[in-house]
């Protein structure tokens, strides 16, 4: 009987124990129960804001390209003589080189430098005494027209004797005016046969060269290919897609040599580019499958490999050429010179929607209409939204605000329910 009134009392110490701790744990929970709903919130369901930006549709592949570089050709055979530095920019009719017979021009370096200083010593030595002369000269003009008309005053009074007194005088300063016009012009002579001299050495060393003349302005470049002449505007047209992708194919592949200065040169070889980046036009081989709605005389916004995007209008769209693919055309006004290149990836950007930018995932349909779940105070509300443009995982809409909070995972379940 003890022992069993004992186990009793034991059990019944439990059941109070664990009544106490249940009491108190229900209160803990009664307590902490918005904080660990809040932090089971926060860990299942994602809320964020979506950013004020924009998405583009855009359809990319290798172009060729064709314009913005004019080729420099030698005119004569002979030794190349670079003026200019390769990156350098250059102007129109500017000259940018010479050819000529090897040392022809050096030949006569020595004799201009023995002309020029020639001159400048004589120059040099007769300066004073020309300066000198060119003031008595001009003293003695007006000396002389002043004494002729005080002669011929005196003479037209009567006054006989300081009328011949006048003309001694005059006679005296034409002597001297006479003396010193012949000195200024023995000067003068003598400089003209020293400068006449220098002008004929030069003469006959710009006759043993040939100038070559820049044909446009721009960036004067020596890096040229051995294809350079396939790349002309004239060359692509009437090209079908496949040709095109051959074509871009030798640009990447070609090895590139530089123009030396000093190096034998042949007529009709190329001696340089000049990059202007003026009149370029593309053209882009396509899958008419994969065709963009694009339309000749349209504008489109092109982004180049080197990050830079220009405003190209389209020229022309020729499908059928082999079947199955389209050649793009289109024409650059001006094209960055960095950017001037043979071949390279474009991308043509035909459609560009700006909004508030969302994760696709934050879109729900709700009876053929879609929206956000937004949050107001702490509750998930269905908001409509136009849903501009869906690129992969993103999406552009229109009719939240950036400022707003949605769930960036939209479950149908959630709607209308205590989110936070």
């Amino acid at each position: 009987m003890t022992r069993r009134y004992r186990s009793k009392a034991k059990l019944r110490s439990y059941a109070r124990r664990i009544t106490f701790l249940a009491i108190l744990l229900s209160i803990v929970l009664l307590l902490t129960w918005p904080y660990l709903r809040s932090a089971f919130l926060r860990a299942t369901i994602s809320i964020g804001r979506g950013t004020l930006g924009s998405l583009e549709e855009r359809i990319g592949g290798e172009a060729v390209f064709a314009g913005g570089v004019s080729l420099v050709t030698s005119p004569a055979p002979g030794t190349l003589r670079l003026l200019v530095k390769d990156g350098e920019s250059v102007r129109t009719g500017q000259v940018i080189a010479e050819v000529g017979k090897v040392g022809a021009k050096e030949a006569f370096d020595d004799s201009l430098r023995f002309a020029k200083s020639r001159l400048a010593s004589y120059e040099t030595e007769t300066r004073e005494e020309f300066e000198r002369l060119s003031a008595s000269v001009e003293s003695s003009y007006a000396e002389a027209v002043g004494l002729l008309f005080m002669s011929q005053d005196a003479a037209a009074k009567g006054a006989v004797t300081l009328s011949r007194e006048y003309e001694t005088r005059l006679e005296n300063e034409e002597k001297r005016l006479r003396h010193d016009a012949d000195r200024l012009a023995q000067i003068e002579g003598e400089r003209a046969r020293l400068a006449a001299n220098v002008a004929a050495i030069e003469a006959a060393q710009a006759s043993s060269v040939v100038s070559v003349i820049s044909p446009a302005s721009g960036v004067f470049s020596t890096e040229v290919t051995s294809i350079e002449a396939k790349f002309s505007k004239d060359a692509i047209a009437g090209k079908n897609a496949a040709e095109i992708a051959i074509l871009a194919r030798e640009a990447r592949e070609a090895q590139s040599g530089s123009i030396k200065d000093g190096q034998s040169v042949q007529v009709g070889d190329i001696l340089g580019r000049i990059i202007s980046g003026h009149a370029v036009s593309f053209y882009l081989p396509i899958k008419t499958e994969d065709k963009p709605d694009v339309k000749k005389g349209g504008t489109v916004e092109l982004a180049l490999l080197s990050g830079a995007s220009v405003q190209a209008r389209i020229a022309d769209v020729v499908d059928g050429k082999p079947p199955g693919y389209s050649i793009i055309v289109g024409d650059i006004s001006v094209m960055p010179v960095q950017s001037v290149t043979k071949a390279g990836q474009i991308g043509i950007i035909v459609k560009t929607q700006s909004g508030v930018v969302i994760p696709r995932s934050a879109l729900i349909d709700r009876d053929g209409r879609q929206g956000v779940l937004l949050v107001q105070k702490t509750y998930a509300r269905f908001r409509e939204v136009q849903v501009l443009m869906v690129k992969g995982d993103q999406a552009v809409v229109k009719g939240i605000e950036e400022t707003d909070e949605i769930l960036l995972r939209a479950w149908g379940f959630l709607e209308g329910r205590r989110v936070r």
